[in-house]
């Protein structure tokens, strides 16, 4: 297993800790009286996953796009779109809950919006460690 594909991994299991973490803190009325420990928690999270995604943009996903096998650059390629669309997503609900003060006034939303980027996260991480990195060994990275 390469070093690459262990640190994602790795990193996969912190994101889902992070997550975890701050699903236990979702409780609209403690988050409309003190939100310090959830931005905490969030900001951990965003720290996480940038270095996850700087990862896969700069190593994971070039590596792959230069496959021999179509299917394979295809697949990369694919993966590189949804991406996007989720790292918008995450960066708009970062920016909407910047501070704790922004959760605490908007609480009912803010548990909203992290139970559903908690789920998109989680089904990506699924997707990419039984589709992803498995074509990834397999093309030896």
């Amino acid at each position: 297993m390469s070093l690459l594909l262990d640190n994602s991994r790795r990193q996969h299991r912190d994101i889902l800790r992070c997550l975890e973490t701050l699903t236990r803190q979702l409780d609209e009325a403690a988050l409309a009286k003190n939100a310090t420990e959830a931005r905490s928690t969030l900001a951990a999270l965003a720290g996480i996953v940038k270095v996850h995604l700087a990862g896969e943009d700069q190593s994971l996903y070039p590596r792959l796009k230069e496959s021999r096998d179509s299917a394979v650059r295809a697949m990369a390629s694919a993966f590189v779109a949804e991406l996007g669309g989720l790292g918008q997503a995450f960066s708009g609900y970062l920016g909407r809950f910047s501070t704790a003060a922004a959760i605490q006034a908007r609480a009912p939303q803010f548990v909203t919006e992290t139970n559903g980027i908690r789920e998109a996260l989680i089904g990506r991480i699924a997707k990419e460690e039984s589709e992803l990195y498995p074509l990834a060994e397999r093309e030896g990275l």
